[in-house]
C-alpha cells in the first residue's frame, strides 16, 4: 500500500512539472505572437524607448564642417544628402541657423516628439542650446545651412518678427523715392539681432554697426554670391560663405544682380 501511495505521490509530481513548463511555452508563444502583431510605429517606439542613442560633440559630427570660431562665434556649414540624417549631436550653447535653399527637414530630439520644418531659402531661426537631437533631410535636394553659435550668453527674450512683411518688421530701401532694397528684423532680444537684406541691381547700401556699447560683432551670410566691403576690402563673397567683422561699417557696392544676405548683429556689453 505503501510503494502504491509513494508511486501516486511521484505521478502527481510529474504531472505538475509537465503542466508548468507546458504553461511556461504556451505562455512564452502568446509573448512572441503579441510582438509580431505589433503595428510597425509601435515597434519603433518601444526600440527608440529601450535604446539610448549615442551622441556626439557637433564638432565630431561629419555633416557640421567648422568654418569660422572666434570670441563671439563658431559657425559651421552643414549639409546633409538626400534622405540622409546627421548623427546624433549635442547643441551646448544656443545658435542661429540660416538655411541655404529649400528643405524639408525633421528634427528629432533625444527623449522628445520630433519635429518636421518646412523651411524656404533664407529663413533665420534661433533655438534655445541644452538638448541633442539629430537632422532627417527628408527631401529630395541637399538640406544646407550656416549654423552659428553664440559664444555670448544673455539672458533675455528672444522677440521674433511673427509677420515679417509688417510695417515694425520690414522697411524699403530708398535712394529719393526710388526703392533699391528691403531691409528685414527678423529677431532680436537687444544684445542678438537677425536682420534680411535685399539689393535690387546697381544699389549700394552702407550700413554703421557701431553703439554706445561700442563696435558690435558683426556676421554676413550671404544667400548669392556678392560683393562686400568689409574693413575698408572689397571681397567676393559666395552663398553661404561667412564674413565676420568688428570694424563697425558694412558697405555693400552696386552689383549688376539682385543680392540677398542676413546679418546677425551682436552687441555685446563691455
Amino acid at each position: 500500500m505503501g510503494f502504491l501511495q509513494n508511486r501516486i505521490q511521484r505521478g502527481g509530481a510529474e504531472a505538475r512539472r509537465v503542466f508548468v513548463r507546458v504553461g511556461a511555452v504556451l505562455f512564452l508563444f502568446c509573448m512572441l505572437a503579441g510582438v509580431q502583431n505589433l503595428k510597425p510605429e509601435q515597434k519603433t517606439k518601444s526600440t527608440a524607448a529601450d535604446a539610448a542613442p549615442r551622441i556626439v560633440p557637433i564638432t565630431e559630427e561629419q555633416h557640421h564642417h567648422l568654418v569660422l570660431d572666434n570670441d563671439y562665434v563658431r559657425v559651421f556649414h552643414v549639409e546633409v544628402a538626400p534622405r540622409s540624417e546627421t548623427l546624433y549631436h549635442q547643441h551646448d550653447m544656443d545658435y542661429v541657423f540660416v538655411t541655404l535653399g529649400d528643405s524639408e527637414v525633421e528634427s528629432v530630439p533625444v527623449g522628445k516628439e520630433a519635429k518636421k520644418l518646412e523651411l524656404k531659402d533664407g529663413d533665420t531661426r534661433f533655438t534655445k542650446g541644452g538638448f541633442a537631437h539629430k537632422a532627417v533631410n527628408l527631401s529630395d535636394k541637399p538640406f544646407v545651412n550656416v549654423t552659428v553659435e553664440l559664444k555670448k550668453y544673455f539672458d533675455a527674450e528672444m522677440k521674433v518678427c511673427a509677420d515679417q512683411l509688417a510695417a515694425n518688421c520690414s522697411r524699403d530701401v530708398k535712394v529719393g523715392d526710388e526703392k533699391i532694397g528691403e531691409t528685414t528684423k527678423i529677431f532680436t532680444n537687444g544684445f542678438v539681432t537677425a536682420m534680411g537684406h535685399h539689393l535690387m541691381p546697381h544699389g549700394t547700401l552702407t550700413s554703421n554697426y557701431y553703439s554706445a556699447r561700442g563696435k558690435d560683432g558683426v556676421l554676413i551670410v550671404p544667400l548669392t554670391d556678392m560683393k562686400a566691403v568689409v574693413g575698408g576690402v572689397e571681397e567676393d563673397l559666395k552663398a553661404g560663405q561667412s564674413n565676420f567683422t568688428d570694424a563697425g561699417e558694412v558697405e555693400i557696392p552696386s552689383q549688376d544682380h539682385d543680392v540677398r544676405w542676413v546679418v546677425i548683429r551682436m552687441n555685446v556689453p563691455k
